[in-house]
């Protein structure tokens, strides 16, 4: 009887599983942008609208094949927080997430989870898109996801600004003397506000 081999051990690249599930997760994440049903209801949400200058009155194309026409784009809202935004800048969403994918006998169900019907869809942009995700990720509130992010983004910033910002919020220099300890101030700065 032949031996079977793993997938990790017949390519040089991929030669872990760890290395190798992070590819194929990638690549099947590749084909969910593709995806038609989640183009089909991405189009299903947005609609048309006249491009308006800062007074609020149409704008024309000026030159061009379209010189003369109206400028239209279209948009949608996040089902989140309710703004309007260009559609491009919104994203595709599972609503009940595809779940986790780190064993190969996780393939089937990680399939059918993320090329799902439009009943699991939303759409929502970029900021509450990087919370949601976050939230599955870490199993947190959407509140404690979007204190979680706002943290994140202040420690992300150069030392000097951070300490800066926290002795000039009332925390001591031994209050924000490494990373873990200004990202607790930054928890209680911002959970406070």
């Amino acid at each position: 009887m032949e031996t079977r081999l793993n997938p990790w051990d017949t390519c040089d690249h991929l030669n872990t599983k760890k290395k190798w599930m992070t590819w194929i997760r990638g690549m099947l994440r590749r084909g969910w942008s593709k995806y038609p049903v989640a183009k089909e209801y991405k189009s299903s949400k947005a609609r048309l609208v006249p491009i308006l200058d800062n007074e609020g009155n149409q704008t024309y194309y000026k030159s061009g094949k379209k010189k003369g026409e109206k400028r239209m784009r279209y948009e949608a809202e996040c089902e989140c927080c309710g703004k309007t935004f260009p559609a491009h800048k919104l994203q595709v969403d599972h609503i009940v997430s595809a779940g986790s994918f780190t064993e190969t006998e996780h393939i089937p169900e990680y399939l059918t989870n993320l090329f799902c019907g439009k009943d699991n869809l939303q759409l929502l942009c970029v900021p509450c898109h990087e919370i949601k995700t976050h939230m599955d990720r870490y199993n947190l509130t959407w509140e404690e996801a979007y204190l979680d992010k706002q943290v994140i983004a202040k420690t992300n910033q150069p030392t000097k600004k951070q300490k800066e910002e926290l002795l000039g919020a009332g925390f001591k220099e031994d209050e924000i003397s490494n990373k873990d300890k200004r990202r607790d101030c930054y928890k209680k700065l911002l959970g406070d506000s």
